[in-house]
């Protein structure tokens, strides 16, 4: 049963932390954990916003169709995307992260992070967004 799973993993949990469990009576843990990680197999780590990266490589389409990946390591990028997908690069603003790094208006954002962005435009917003507010802000 999920819920038991849950309310298990959580006593688990706590026993680790210093708290006795009191309702496990000797389930294995391991067998708990890995049911749990299941249930929430569509919590992705990777999107939230306590995680830190040092770099986020997005691969672009170029208007000939080669592809090209681009390293950002700091924000603002300066990029001003399109509301629409295919997320396409509107405008570059002048002495911008982006434009020292040789992004080009009309190019496609295809992944970022290494993540195919989706194909809803909030969705992929939020993906880059999160991917943007992860770097250390140029000071």
């Amino acid at each position: 049963k999920p819920f038991q799973t849950d309310v298990h993993l959580f006593r688990r949990q706590q026993e680790a932390m210093g708290n006795k469990c009191c309702q496990c009576q000797g389930q294995e843990a391991e067998a708990v954990t890995a049911i749990n990680a299941q249930a929430y197999g569509q919590f992705d780590p990777e999107e939230t916003l306590d995680t830190k990266r040092s770099a986020v490589t997005v691969v672009f389409q170029l208007p000939n169709g080669s592809t090209k990946d681009i390293d950002f390591t700091t924000r603002p990028w300066g990029i001003d995307f399109t509301k629409s997908v295919p997320v396409t690069v509107k405008r570059v603003r002048a002495n911008s992260h982006a434009s020292s790094v040789g992004v080009q208006v009309d190019w496609v954002a295809l992944k970022v992070g290494g993540k195919d962005l989706p194909a809803e435009f909030a969705q992929a917003m939020k993906i880059i967004q999160n991917h943007v507010l992860s770097l250390p802000e140029n000071k």
